[in-house]
């Protein structure tokens, strides 16, 4: 696995880089909440901001909007592999984790961040409109590839695609499949 990460110049642990990244700023975010002596008694709607939500629908909702980001960003992809299904589903129970001990502010922060993702990507990088691109492109090169073989198909009983009978030697150099063999089978038959 390392060697074909190697040669494809893919480092795995670039996928950990947009967590890292965010690591500063949360605890930037984390410390202000917890020096800010607003924060400490200010409220926002039901929720005590220097607290975690008791009723534990922030919760809920970062972990939705995380998980709604990444199948949405996984949806975009032309392949799908182990490690990429792994993120999806480790950073949200992750994101749930840290939201329940962690200031119900921390988990506006990432519903808010999230949710804004998700309404980027469906705007700019519609993974519904790609998943279509991609699925149509892979039907028209299909159909295309279903028509040449049709095209080239073997016909039982040396009858070519002409519907005309061939000979046993012209059979034998069209069963080898060499195109030299192939094209002057067809030259003779014709």
């Amino acid at each position: 696995t390392q060697k074909l990460y190697a040669s494809a110049g893919v480092n795995p642990v670039m996928g950990c880089l947009p967590i890292v990244i965010q690591m500063p700023f949360l605890i930037a975010l984390y410390q202000a909440i917890l020096r800010t002596s607003s924060l400490q008694t200010g409220t926002f709607l039901w929720m005590n901001l220097s607290q975690p939500d008791p009723l534990w629908i922030m919760q809920i909702l970062a972990t939705l909007f995380t998980l709604g980001t990444s199948v949405l960003s996984m949806m975009a992809q032309p392949t799908r592999n182990s490690s990429s299904w792994l993120m999806m589903i480790v950073s949200p129970v992750m994101i749930f984790v840290f939201s329940i001990t962690l200031p119900s502010a921390l988990a506006i922060y990432w519903v808010v961040t999230n949710a804004f993702s998700m309404i980027q990507q469906l705007l700019i990088q519609n993974p519904f409109k790609i998943r279509r691109e991609r699925e149509a492109k892979a039907q028209a090169e299909k159909e295309k590839n279903g028509h040449s073989s049709e095209r080239t198909k073997k016909q039982p009983n040396g009858v070519n695609n002409n519907g005309r009978k061939q000979d046993a030697n012209l059979s034998r150099q069209y069963d080898s499949k060499s195109h030299r063999n192939w094209s002057q089978a067809a030259w003779l038959a014709a």
